[in-house]
């Protein structure tokens, strides 16, 4: 990821990088690759929430949590169908087989796990999915996390700008954002 945050650096700047070997070129253009299969996750999750019949529960559990519907099309909140209708979605999308068994193995198997959240790196780039179960039996089955998705290594929105002359309010949970 360090690497990464130079280059990005470097390319808002408009410098060059020095020579990359192609093994470090190839990995540089699959992780990209996986990028854009996590944004287009995010746009396709974001639509079914706030259009799906599936979703209705989903959409009513954020309304009483305090999200208006102007609000939550305003958010990146989403709803995850399952991996099947998913699937479909990415091929249809132009991603390449092993491109999406990649993007789905992240995702646990427990369908009741639906409420998809956005998950992103220090630059804001979408990175795997915090999924919340809208109806849990116990404390503990609340939320499961995508493969490589490290709840302890993060602050959700910190990559939000934040006004210094703003205060800043930490909150525990990524729906109190």
């Amino acid at each position: 990821p360090w690497a990464e945050v130079v280059r990005e650096l470097a390319q808002s700047a408009g410098l060059s990088m020095p020579y990359e070997s192609e093994e470090a070129t190839e990995y540089r253009k699959q992780t990209l690759r996986k990028q854009e299969g996590w944004l287009l996750l995010e746009s396709f999750f974001h639509q079914l929430l706030l259009e799906d019949p599936l979703a209705a529960d989903h959409r009513a559990y954020l309304f009483a949590r305090g999200f208006s519907m102007e609000m939550q099309a305003q958010t990146a909140l989403g709803f995850f169908p399952g991996e099947a209708r998913t699937r479909a979605y990415l091929l249809a999308a132009g991603l390449e087989n092993d491109l999406a068994d990649s993007l789905l193995t992240a995702f646990p198997a427990d369908p009741a796990f639906n409420l998809a959240i956005p998950a992103g790196d220090e630059l804001g780039r979408t990175n795997g999915f915090i999924l919340r179960n809208i109806a849990p039996k116990s404390p503990q089955d609340r939320y499961r996390y995508t493969v490589g998705y490290e709840k302890a290594a993060q602050l959700f929105h910190f990559n939000r700008r934040w006004a210094p002359e703003q205060p800043l309010i930490l909150v525990e949970g990524q729906l109190d954002c």
